[in-house]
């Protein structure tokens, strides 16, 4: 069983239930080891899906053109939008109908529900929404009377269209529903694991069976669970927790509190202590004197009717706020007599007590200015919200923590007081501002489409709207003690998923910058004030209808849309899609995007003929930036590595979207090598083919006679390949290498070359193995012993696999490829730590061929060794080998690069090696689909993302 470094950090965590890591910013909101933290998206599968024959059904049945983002743990749609189709208006505004109509749809849809697997009895209608001129409707998914988890099945329509759906259906359940542990089994299990002592924790609703699916990145696990709902008493920290109802085994949490992490500073409040004073109004203040009573207005107004003078007295907080001091003081009540028309009443601190007592009573005084400053701003984004009109319990001074901050699942605000370098985070405007965003996200959210559970999307929503109330990316400045140094930028150009962090605050960086560049780019194009407004009307619809980061894009164009035709684009699609492309938020798909596919010949070429190669595009564009496909050049090479790429122009083929080109024949067996190149109208390189390989970015074909001394495809048996470790980790699974079936974890391809074998470092073929090598191993697999026959002067020795490599940047690990003891290849490594972020990750069955002749010239056999070296740091899905061949090949020629007779003729150009065999973008994408995000890529800050070095 493979043990990661964040079940350590989850071990530390709970030994530490002061939440400090909660508070620094290192800990994530869920720690359940069997699921993943994010959903991310690999270019391969995505494409594979929507070649599924249920999307072709959908495609071929409503035409026009979709947009489709597939959970690649269930394959089925997280999101799917375009063209869409005309709905009568008439049943989009009748209740009854409209679910009805929903109905009609899910049953003409049920392939992309999952098939046979989903029952209409599950579905249970959830809510309607009519908000924003989208109609929302979503459903319940239940299996067997219990709650599916996480399962989201919603439609919308806009226009009297139907133009997006949500099929998050959790399909394919097949478990027993009778559990074996009961609620108090499960939840003496839960408080173990978790290290909570009984009596230090309350539960806060009754323990509920339900069906959890563990996701991963490409499969899915249904588990009967308890889900139990448990608070700590002497620490903020409210979880659901999941117990295996047949097993026992302790599934992990999720903790439902959002924190604002960091520090504060300074003394006196302008925004934040430190940074001046300031006077504003207390709006919404309940004044109490003797026989009367009233309230201040949105601007400190008040009117009274009696006669002066009269002592008025009052505290923070009001029919909005419930403001509650938590220090031995209590509430503060202030004081003022009222004598005449135009008097200002003053609260201000009590300054004949200590320091400490001072700054408390402001804590009061701050938290009553802020939130209604957030309030009247909510208001202003969505005038219907529903919690503007609730009484919020606001809790200051609390002495359950330091540094911290955090709304709760019952809605309440809560404030602790300075320490520990850290002002009283009431105090800070930011910090208020930030944990009321998370009750705008909460109470926004239309039930069964949008989502609570993903923290980094949470804290990203929050992040913004106190940036777009105090129209700065910098927030909580001031939060540091004695500095003015912001807490979080979101101005940065955190990119998804290279960025993503177990801390779901950085993690939600990511979003939270999208939507800062996405308000900039509005203010240019719309001006100030409409620009924003604009903005924050996205990011609302955002709040509503997104449950994770990667869906928000969808979403904000579905906002933006104005005539229920999503795949025509929207009137401010440029400017989202420029924002969120910076950020890879976007899939790629919009404006200027390109894509290339070409699928290698699977057989081997035939001696003296041509290849035929032919290669599909396809360019989006909603008139945003040139990106007309101009040409696409293929490059070849049958000599040496160190000779020239030969190339040619490819011709339009039996479509505008596709091209063809042939590769000349090799006069002799060789090793062919190429690779594909397309261009815009002006020269500049939209996309390569193949990606993810820094080292031999090319694809291989092998043509011409050849004696085969040992062959293996692994399907009858291992093909007497052993495997080892050599360094002196003890870890449980340090030597990983596995025979059988890959499984697509990691990067890992979902099958193997031929047949169904493979070798490869951890194939996931467990549950409790992640995909990934582990970090400070070394292992390698060996070859048997093959022996070599005598040979003729000038025959060759060749060795050839099919490989699929994911490995970090050769500058932290290394693949090696060894014969006899001797390196033949490494993958390319960095010289510099600050830019060792190449890493080798192929996206195709590469045939790889080395001529080892003289490493065998004295021998009289061979042995070949593959092997992974690691660091302490990033670990990715290693060795994947099939069909491993050692090949004599008979004498002749070296061809020169000059020997194609056809070169001339075809118009090509012999290009550089040395300048063909880099990419220049920080991202990959598979060689069969490349997305390409332009020169922003290259312009992305190249960072090590390694959470345990």
């Amino acid at each position: 069983m493979k043990l990661s470094a964040s079940v350590l950090l989850v071990i530390v965590t709970l030994a530490s239930p002061c939440t400090a890591l909660a508070v620094q910013g290192t800990s994530a909101y869920q720690h359940m080891e069997q699921t993943r933290a994010q959903r991310v998206a690999s270019p391969e599968i995505q494409a594979r899906l929507s070649q599924s024959p249920q999307f072709q059904d959908f495609l071929g049945r409503r035409g026009g053109s979709w947009r489709v983002i597939w959970d690649e743990a269930t394959s089925t749609p997280v999101r799917l939008s375009g063209t869409g189709w005309a709905v009568p208006p008439e049943r989009l505004s009748d209740d009854k109908d409209v679910w009805l109509l929903g109905k009609e749809i899910l049953d003409e849809e049920s392939l992309l529900l999952g098939g046979d697997g989903i029952s209409p009895d599950d579905l249970e209608p959830w809510s309607l929404d009519r908000s924003d001129g989208i109609t929302t409707l979503t459903w319940r998914r239940h299996w067997r009377g219990l709650t599916v988890v996480d399962a989201r099945i919603s439609l919308r329509f806009k226009a009297n269209r139907f133009v997006m759906a949500q099929f998050e259906s959790m399909p394919g359940i097949a478990i027993s529903a009778n559990e074996r542990l009961s609620a108090p089994q499960a939840e003496i299990i839960a408080s173990k694991e978790m290290g909570w002592k009984v009596g230090s924790y309350q539960e806060r609703q009754p323990a509920e069976l339900v069906v959890l699916p563990l996701l991963q990145e490409r499969s899915v696990d249904y588990r009967l669970a308890w889900n139990l709902r448990l608070q700590a008493k002497d620490f903020p920290s409210s979880r659901h927790v999941f117990v295996d109802a047949h097993s026992g085994e302790f599934l992990g949490w999720r903790e439902m509190l959002r924190f604002m992490g960091g520090q504060v500073v300074a003394e006196h409040d302008d925004r934040f202590p430190g940074n001046g004073t300031a006077t504003s109004p207390m709006a919404h203040a309940e004044l109490s004197g003797t026989g009367t009573s009233l309230s201040t207005d949105v601007d400190g107004l008040f009117a009274f009717t009696g006669s002066g003078p009269v002592q008025l007295n009052w505290s923070a907080g009001s029919e909005w706020f419930d403001i509650r001091a938590l220090d031995s003081n209590g509430r503060a009540v202030f004081s003022a007599d009222f004598t005449s028309d135009g008097d200002i009443l003053v609260a201000s601190p009590d300054e004949s007590l200590s320091a400490v007592d001072q700054r408390r009573q402001l804590s009061q005084i701050d938290a009553h200015v802020s939130t209604h400053i957030v309030r009247d701003y909510a208001l202003n984004i969505r005038p219907d919200f529903p919690w503007a009109d609730e009484e919020v319990i606001t809790r200051v001074n609390s002495d359950d923590s330091r540094c911290n901050a955090w709304f709760d699942e019952e809605s309440t605000l809560n404030f602790v007081v300075q320490g520990q370098g850290c002002n009283n985070t009431a105090r800070i405007a930011d910090v208020i501002y930030h944990e009321y965003g998370h009750g705008f996200h909460v109470w926004n959210i239309i039930p069964g489409a949008g989502g609570w559970g993903d923290g980094a999307l949470g804290e990203g929503l929050a992040d913004y709207l106190g940036a777009t109330i105090t129209d700065s990316p910098d927030l909580a400045p001031g939060f540091f003690r004695q500095s003015d140094a912001p807490l979080r930028q979101i101005d940065s150009d955190y990119h998804w998923p290279e960025d993503i962090e177990e801390d779901p605050h950085q993690t939600g960086l990511i979003i939270a910058s999208a939507l800062w560049h996405l308000r900039e780019g509005l203010i240019d194009s719309l001006g100030q004030e409409a620009g924003v407004a604009h903005a924050d009307f996205l990011y609302m619809n955002a709040t509503r209808r997104a449950a994770d980061i990667p869906v928000v894009y969808d979403e904000l164009l579905l906002a933006d849309d104005n005539d229920g035709d999503l795949e025509n684009g929207t009137p401010n699609q440029c400017v989202i899609d420029e924002a969120f492309a910076r950020h890879g938020l976007n899939g790629q798909t919009g404006s200027g995007a390109a894509r290339i596919s070409h699928e290698p010949p699977a057989d081997l070429p035939e001696v003296g003929k041509d290849i035929a190669i032919e290669v599909n595009t396809n360019v989006q564009s909603v008139d945003c930036l040139n990106t007309d496909l101009g040409w696409v050049t293929l490059h070849w090479n049958y000599g040496s590595e160190e000779d020239g790429f030969s190339s040619e122009a490819m011709v339009t083929g039996t479509n505008s979207a596709s091209f063809t080109g042939s590769l000349p024949a090799p006069p002799a067996s060789r090793l062919l090598r190429y690779y594909i190149e397309a261009y815009t109208e002006e020269g500049e390189l939209l996309a390569r083919l193949p990606e993810g390989s820094r080292s031999d970015p090319w694809y291989g074909l092998w043509t011409g006679p050849s004696q085969s001394l040992y062959s293996s495809d692994f399907e009858d048996d291992d093909g007497g390949f052993e495997h080892s470790l050599l360094s002196e980790s003890e870890a449980l699974g340090a030597d990983d290498w596995q025979w059988g079936e890959p499984q697509g974890a990691e990067g890992d391809p979902l099958q193997a070359w031929s047949g169904d074998q493979v070798w490869g470092n951890d194939l996931a073929l467990e549950s409790n193995w992640n995909g990934a090598y582990q970090a400070e191993v070394h292992n390698r697999l060996s070859s048997p012993e093959i022996v070599l026959p005598e040979r003729a002067q000038g025959d060759r020795i060749h060795i050839q696999f099919r490989r699929w490599l994911n490995v970090e940047d050769g500058f932290f690990d290394q693949a090696r490829v060894a014969v006899n003891g001797t390196e033949v290849w490494t993958q390319f490594a960095s010289t510099n730590p600050d830019d060792a972020d190449l890493h080798h990750q192929d996206r195709h069955w590469a045939l790889r061929s080395y001529d080892v002749t003289d490493l065998v010239a004295d021998e009289d056999s061979l042995k070949i060794d593959w092997d992974i070296i690691s660091d302490g740091g990033l670990q990715m899905g290693g060795w994947n080998l099939d069909d491993v061949r050692v090949l004599l090949v008979p004498d002749a020629p070296e061809p020169s690069p000059g020997d194609d007779d056809d070169s001339d003729a075809r118009g090509s150009d012999i290009i550089s090696a040395s300048g063909c065999t880099c990419s220049t973008g920080a991202h990959h994408s598979r060689p069969g689909i490349i997305f390409l995000a332009f020169s922003l890529l290259a312009l992305l800050p190249r960072r090590r993302r390694s959470a345990f070095r």
